[in-house]
């Protein structure tokens, strides 16, 4: 394992712990992996040994995202497998996307924010088969 990987595991578990603080667990988490289509998270938790993956979402839309809440903060998501299905390459999985420092239209303070989203994903792409689960 790099160091720079191995840094970031144990940075991850301290904010998972008693010890987190808002804003250096968000560096912590960002500097695991940084992608442009949150798929390839997808793919990654479906195949990790321990079902997660985490990352940093980049580019246009992120920059669009950021640009509506009025926040220059990472926007994290962290993917999660909360089942394995019989059909090879397939899982339910729990997708969370946050960020700190967002201001919404009804608010002049800035919060950290959250959107949970469940899916059946497989490796390709698609949902599982009928009656694959």
């Amino acid at each position: 394992m790099k160091l720079g990987n191995l840094l970031a595991s144990y940075l991850l578990s301290a904010c998972a712990g008693a010890f987190a603080v808002e804003g250096w667990c968000a560096e912590a988490e960002a500097a695991v992996n940084k992608v442009t289509d949150v798929r390839q998270l997808l793919v990654a938790a479906i195949d990790s040994s321990t079902g997660t993956a985490r990352g940093e979402f980049v580019g246009p839309f992120a920059d669009g995202i950021k640009k509506k809440f009025r926040s220059d903060a990472p926007i994290l998501v962290a993917i999660s497998t909360e089942k394995r299905f019989a059909q090879e390459g397939c899982g339910r999985l729990k997708m969370v996307w946050s960020q700190d420092n967002v201001v919404l239209p009804d608010s002049k303070e800035p919060h950290r924010k959250s959107v949970e989203v469940g899916l059946n994903y497989c490796r390709d792409g698609m949902p599982p088969r009928k009656g694959a689960p």
